[in-house]
């Protein structure tokens, strides 16, 4: 059952994305370019946070228990980061759009210093190591006292872990894109080096 359906009326998720998908559509379908197919789509998933967005502030300013008050805005923590990259992600396709606009996410014809991909490669993978002990370090911890504060503590240090988690996926993307750029090429010394 989706939010808002156990008053009878839709979840904002789905009203929004109606009203999204609907808007000025033609009555023989036509398929969107999929950059604006998806543009829509992410517009249409930032409308319906924001109207979560509100509900979870005044839940969190209204809840009498400290512990809600506290988890809730955990929640809109995330959610604010949320409504953040969804803009910057709105602002890169519509860009994308515009041959005449940089989209902002394209690597740029700029020469690094010949030591960032060797550097910020070996930082990746480092980084990658820290996230992964990181998550098992805080997973050991919640298992220590699973009942420290009613559970609470152990909620937000399995939080805590699968963020690590997110850290590591998102730097192994980096570290894949990172030897995209930049691949490894041999060395006047014979070893691997830089370009």
């Amino acid at each position: 059952m989706e939010k808002g359906e156990q008053s009878g009326r839709p979840s904002a998720w789905s009203a929004a994305l109606d009203a999204t998908l609907q808007a000025g559509q033609p009555t023989t379908p036509v398929m969107e370019p999929s950059v604006e197919r998806l543009l829509r789509a992410l517009e249409a998933h930032s409308a319906a946070e924001t109207v979560s967005f509100e509900t979870y502030r005044l839940l969190a300013d209204s809840s009498p228990d400290p512990v809600v008050a506290l988890l809730v805005r955990v929640v809109l923590q995330d959610e604010d980061h949320h409504q953040h990259l969804l803009g910057e992600m709105t602002l890169a396709l519509r860009r994308s759009l515009d041959p005449t606009q940089d989209d902002g996410l394209s690597p740029r014809n700029v020469t690094p210093a010949r030591t960032y991909p060797a550097e910020a490669i070996n930082a990746a993978r480092s980084l990658i190591r820290d996230e992964r002990e990181a998550a098992r370090y805080l997973r050991h911890l919640a298992r220590q006292e699973p009942r420290l504060y009613s559970g609470v503590y152990p909620l937000l240090l399995e939080s805590m872990a699968r963020d690590c988690e997110k850290h590591g996926h998102v730097l192994r993307f980096i570290l894949r894109r990172l030897e995209l750029l930049w691949p490894a090429t041999p060395s006047p010394s014979g070893g691997e080096g830089t370009p």
